[in-house]
């Protein structure tokens, strides 16, 4: 590790707490305009930002739940989807299923993005006592080891990674523009 770097626990930088059980009354969501983010929500992003989501609760709806901020990582806890370790960072404000953790970091210690990114480096197998049953308790998570540079440093690899994600980016849409000229041009010469 570097000089100035050091090691801490997830827990000691970031408030680690679990979402909120899921409302079962389809009542609870007619003329929903508050995000409730589901796993499947994060599955469809897989690792990054998370904008939006399928389903919106009412103002009934709300009533007792936790509104998590803009920020908040996402981090699959229980079910299937643990395994598939899917990362994402809210931008927007929202409520949170319980089936994910939540993950906000202490900005006087760690940057969101640069949590967010070490976060995706982590493979929930490594973290679950029982392969069998793939759920991760909180605390657990709360364990999960994190090198800590200055701000300042983690600002800087923030945005050498944002580059570096973007520009794949716009590979793989380069890609496939040119797989679709490409089989626009030999569709012409068949006919």
């Amino acid at each position: 590790m570097k000089q100035g770097w050091e090691l801490k626990k997830l827990g000691e930088v970031a408030n680690v707490s679990s979402g909120n059980s899921a409302p079962q009354d389809k009542e609870l969501f007619k003329n929903g305009i508050y995000p409730f983010i589901r796993t499947s929500d994060a599955g469809q992003i897989k690792k990054g930002i998370i904008n939006s989501c399928v389903d919106y609760l009412n103002g009934t709806g709300i009533k007792g739940l936790k509104l998590y901020r803009k920020g908040t990582i996402l981090f699959p806890k229980s079910g299937a989807s643990t395994f598939l370790n899917h990362r994402v960072m809210m931008n927007i404000d929202g409520y949170v299923s319980s089936h994910l953790a939540t993950i906000k970091g202490n900005n006087l210690i760690v940057n969101d993005k640069f949590l967010l990114h070490y976060l995706i480096t982590v493979d929930a197998r490594d973290l679950m006592q029982d392969i069998a049953y793939p759920s991760l308790k909180v605390s657990d998570i709360g364990l999960i080891p994190i090198p800590i540079p200055p701000l300042s440093e983690q600002e800087r690899i923030v945005s050498i990674l944002d580059q570096a994600f973007s520009a794949i980016e716009q590979a793989k849409a380069n890609a496939e523009k040119n797989l679709k000229n490409a089989k626009e041009l030999f569709d012409s010469y068949l006919n």
